[in-house]
């Protein structure tokens, strides 16, 4: 659990059982993680499908267009374990935070991911090992270059 100074207030924002039910987040806490804008509108089943700077500007384009919805929905879901507020009461307390501290929501995404983290809603979602596995899969899936171009070395004298 971890704790936000709001109006001099201190609200406790947990991760866990009740986070993980909301499904808005899970979905963009996913994608954010995953980095899978940069292949969200990419054909991946053509043989020579590349990710081009294009996609990878569209996608980032598209991640910082989202960013302000990810950081309202994980500010609602942190504080569910422990208040019944509105959304709009959730919110509204969001803005507050962040003109506070002027932050932007890329600096408030950072602390309540690093809350994510340190409460388990990665593992808890099961977001953690879909992830290791996708990474494992990529790595053993990447192509080998050609080895003929070296200088052959021999052992013999």
């Amino acid at each position: 659990m971890n704790t936000l100074k709001i109006e001099n207030k201190d609200y406790d924002f947990e991760y866990t059982f009740e986070a993980c039910e909301c499904k808005n987040l899970v979905q963009l806490a996913f994608q954010f993680v995953s980095e899978s804008y940069y292949v969200k509108n990419k054909d991946l089943s053509e043989v020579d499908s590349v990710i081009t700077t294009g996609d990878v500007l569209a996608g980032t384009s598209e991640m910082m267009a989202d960013l302000p919805k990810l950081c309202r929905y994980a500010f609602d879901a942190g504080l569910k374990e422990h208040y019944s507020f509105t959304e709009d009461e959730t919110k509204a307390l969001m803005k507050t935070y962040m003109r506070e501290n002027k932050i932007s929501f890329r600096d408030l995404w950072e602390e309540l991911k690093k809350f994510m983290e340190n409460d388990g809603f990665f593992e808890l979602t099961g977001m953690s090992q879909f992830l290791t596995v996708e990474e494992e899969q990529k790595e053993s899936e990447q192509l080998k270059l050609p080895q003929d171009h070296k200088k052959k070395t021999s052992t013999k004298k």
